[in-house]
């Protein structure tokens, strides 16, 4: 049984309406200033599959209406929950336990804490992981560089599953999209 911070993630049918801000910038050419792009949209996710192992169970949530911005949403994708936490995954789980520390989401109890990982072949590239408290649950931002950069975020509530989060890249031009959950069922 998945912990109660993230439990909804793993109920076939549950489904987030998802209000969306989106945002791009780059440099108009003289330096000064930037041109910025803003719009707004609306999206929808749900647990389209659910299935359970020994190790524990996953699912995978698909969404419609998102803009990707280059990068892939926080809310997209297999999803397993172990004893050990939550995990994100780049393909349908298996027998086989989720183990990839790069991939867990949040732990079963997380801690405020902030971890950060330098490349010891190029020092200019490193990744952030930061985990701090929500007013109804817990989010997690992570953030990689090295040239370019990309991040997410994502806030998760017991009763509720996503609240929150962001998705983006920046690198000659800035491209983001945040969320919040509107409703959830």
């Amino acid at each position: 049984m998945p912990a109660p911070l993230y439990a909804e993630l793993f109920e076939p049918g549950w489904t987030w309406r998802l209000a969306i801000d989106y945002e791009s910038s780059h440099w108009d050419g003289d330096k000064k200033a930037s041109v910025i792009e803003r719009r707004s949209g609306n999206g929808t996710c749900s647990v389209a599959v659910a299935g359970q192992f020994s190790w524990g169970v996953w699912s995978r949530v698909d969404c419609e209406g998102l803009d990707v911005q280059g990068t892939i949403p926080p809310v997209v994708g297999y999803f397993a929950a172990t004893s050990s936490g939550l995990y994100q995954l780049d393909f349908e789980p298996d027998a086989s336990v989720p183990r990839d520390p790069r991939t867990l989401v949040l732990p079963a109890r997380p801690k405020a804490g902030r971890q950060v990982e330098r490349d010891p072949t190029q020092p200019d590239f490193s990744s952030v992981t930061a985990t701090s408290r929500s007013p109804d649950g817990w989010c997690v931002e992570r953030i990689s560089s090295g040239g370019d950069e990309g991040w997410t975020s994502l806030c998760l509530a017991a009763g509720k599953g996503f609240r929150s989060g962001s998705w983006g890249w920046a690198g000659g031009s800035t491209h983001e999209a945040k969320f919040r959950i509107e409703v959830g069922r």
